[in-house]
């Protein structure tokens, strides 16, 4: 007989014997047993409709609150719409309108117990005044007049003319003197200067249908107890009939076949035990007898053959851990190479007070394919270089390494940055059968004048950040990425960094950052953080920059990112 057989046996065996115990203990104080079974089922059943009550509560809440959001916001899109292209609003023009008054001022209904009114549209403006109200005696005046004596209304009117939506509940005292609770969604109208706000009084929106699930819960509840107890007094008397003659039979049986089963059933479980605690001490060679019912003897099979494979994967474990460790160790070895490779350590001229330089280099990786150089070529000259690498990981780090070595050596015979990057785009385009690419900035400093003479492989525009906040935009040259095209030519440009004015050169890990919502931080965000920082060092700008890209992340890094900084000394003033 299968194992399955024999415990439906043992179970069936074991529920007669709880049933035969229990017809004894009833039969010993059956009324006591069933008036406190019923007392306490009446009050589970009384809890259960509170609690059903509590949880419709909470969901009808959040539903209605869920209709209110959506008629503002409904109501927002459509005046949008109704609107769209209008560019001066005349409100007396506005009020007469049918149409809009019946979308701006529409009432809110709730449907059960029976449909009803519980509240209405209305339209403001950014400055507080009503444009369409249902009562016409509020339209043309400001909400502003009410701040007094309903603080809390106007503290949502006023995040209102700042915020896109805004919720929340208040209370009101109506013109009856009456203090109501009332819920407010405020919505922005897109491309208008108006606000929707669609208000509920809350005992006529939500009260009623709650009033409602109390009464129909606690009728259910009655219902239930009543029910309960009729059913215990004819469960006790069929009890009390039975009790005695089933009860000593279902004793003795039980009794004797669950020792007889209980023993064939449990003595190969013991040898499984007793094998899987020699497994779990590291003795993966111990086997068990193959015996007792068929699925137990499959077990012990399969357990036997268990130990076997434990042992080969631990040694492939070992195995595969031992090659990860060293890919990681070689891994970390080319970060700190590359990282070597960089300049890091700042101010890089401590001697040098005609200008502020800093950079920062975050890789997505753990090798980045992003690099920045600055040195100087004489004493009034100095190269600045920004470039980021198709691709990432370790092959873009090696290419970042001869893009680099290229350009270095190439700007020690080659005044001219565009002369320069044709050169080394010649070099980097010979032999580059990974069909791999760079973009770059090359640049030459000034450093007495402030002229900065540049040239554009393809790479993002340099920013131009004045004291003032002012920001300007440049360094597009049309000159393709490096390494695609061996005959590329390159053109250089000339720009002119006035004192206290800062250089910005950024990767597209910057702009082309990404939120958790799949939105780019953007080139105005970047402008955004410039102009919050204008006047600060180049350290202090690359820092705020680079904060703003990671909190905007929030750890979602997919590109390397990288920001170079250049500040021209106030004092160059004359």
């Amino acid at each position: 007989m299968r194992l399955k057989t024999r415990l439906t046996l043992a179970f069936a065996l074991v529920a007669v014997l709880a049933i035969g115990a229990l017809l004894v203990i009833t039969e010993l104080g059956i009324d006591r047993l069933a008036d406190r079974t019923t007392r306490e089922a009446v009050e589970a059943v009384e809890k259960i409709a509170e609690e059903n009550y509590r949880l419709s509560e909470e969901i009808l809440t959040d539903y209605g609150e869920k209709v209110v959001e959506i008629t503002a916001r409904t109501a927002a899109n459509e005046i949008s719409l109704y609107l769209a292209g209008r560019e001066e609003f005349d409100y007396q023009e506005l009020r007469r309108d049918a149409e809009l008054r019946e979308i701006a001022t529409q009432n809110i209904h709730a449907e059960f117990p029976e449909p009803r009114v519980a509240g209405y549209v209305d339209l403001g403006d950014r400055d507080g005044y009503a444009v369409l109200h249902p009562n016409p005696a509020v339209e043309g005046r400001n909400y502003a007049e009410w701040k007094e004596e309903h603080p809390e209304m106007w503290e949502y009117v006023l995040r209102s003319f700042e915020e896109e939506e805004v919720r929340g509940y208040y209370t009101f005292i109506d013109g009856e003197g009456r203090t109501r609770e009332k819920y407010m969604v405020t919505r922005q109208v897109p491309g208008t200067p108006f606000i929707v706000y669609a208000t509920v009084n809350i005992d006529e929106y939500f009260l009623p249908v709650h009033r409602a699930i109390r009464r129909a819960g606690r009728s259910a509840a009655d219902e239930a107890a009543a029910g309960i107890e009729s059913a215990a007094g004819r469960f006790s008397a069929v009890i009390k009939t039975r009790s005695f003659f089933l009860g000593l039979f279902i004793l003795l049986l039980s009794g004797v076949l669950g020792w007889v089963l209980a023993s064939r059933i449990s003595r190969p479980i013991r040898r499984l035990r007793d094998g899987v605690e020699q497994l779990g001490e590291g003795d993966f060679s111990v086997e068990v007898p193959a015996g007792g019912s068929t699925e137990t003897a499959e077990l012990s099979r399969a357990f036997n053959r268990l130990g076997g494979r434990l042992k080969d994967y631990m040694e492939n474990l070992k195995r595969e851990v031992s090659a990860r460790q060293a890919v990681e160790s070689e891994v970390r070895i080319a970060r700190q190479i590359q990282e070597s490779l960089l300049p890091h350590s700042f101010p890089p001229f401590p001697d040098r007070t005609e200008f502020d330089l800093h950079a920062v280099n975050l890789a997505a990786r753990e090798v980045a394919g992003d690099f920045y150089d600055f040195f100087l070529i004489d004493d009034d000259r100095l190269a600045l270089v920004i470039a980021d690498v198709s691709g990432k990981g370790i092959p873009a780090a090696l290419f970042m390494a001869v893009s680099r070595t290229v350009v270095k050596n190439v700007c020690v015979r080659e005044d001219d940055p565009g002369r320069a990057l044709t050169r080394a785009n010649r070099s980097i385009s010979r032999d580059n059968e990974a069909c791999m690419f760079v973009t770059m900035i090359l640049g030459c400093y000034r450093i007495s004048t402030g002229e900065l003479t540049f040239a554009n492989a393809g790479h993002d525009e340099m920013i131009l950040l004045a004291e003032d906040g002012s920001i300007e935009s440049f360094g597009l040259m049309n000159g393709v990425a490096l390494g695609i095209v061996e005959d590329g030519d390159y053109q250089s440009g000339l720009k002119t960094i006035g004192p206290g004015q800062a250089l910005v050169f950024f990767t597209d890990g910057v702009t082309e950052a990404t939120s958790p919502e799949n939105e780019l931080f953007g080139r105005e965000r970047l402008a955004e953080v410039l102009r919050e920082n204008a006047g600060r060092s180049a350290q202090e700008i690359c820092d705020r920059i680079r904060e703003a890209v990671t909190e905007f992340q929030r750890g979602r890094q997919f590109d390397d990112v990288t920001v170079m900084v250049l500040k021209r000394s106030a004092r160059g003033r004359a």
